[in-house]
């Protein structure tokens, strides 16, 4: 178990945990403003939709540039979006 946390990369984590309570701000804000003054509530399903693609790819730039920068992959930003984009 010590060297489980020996080997966790603190910083790292504390990035990504940032950048999920963003995500989640940024999902929250998003579907306030698209229910509120876009769509309506009779259209909320599709607010919800596209305020969590919002919040994705909000938190794939954000992880991409901030958390991982020093982990880039060899399929480059598009593929590495479209997995992530696919996966969710």
């Amino acid at each position: 178990m010590r060297s489980f946390l020996r080997s966790l990369d603190i910083p790292r984590l504390i990035k990504f945990s940032v950048v999920g309570g963003v995500g989640l701000v940024v999902n929250t804000v998003a579907l306030f403003l698209l229910t509120n003054y876009v769509f309506g509530e009779r259209l909320y399903l599709i607010a919800a939709v596209i305020s969590l693609e919002i919040s994705i790819l909000n938190n794939f730039f954000l992880n991409e540039y901030w958390t991982f920068r020093d982990r880039a992959g060899p399929t480059g930003i598009p593929g590495r979006l479209s997995n992530s984009t696919a996966q969710e």
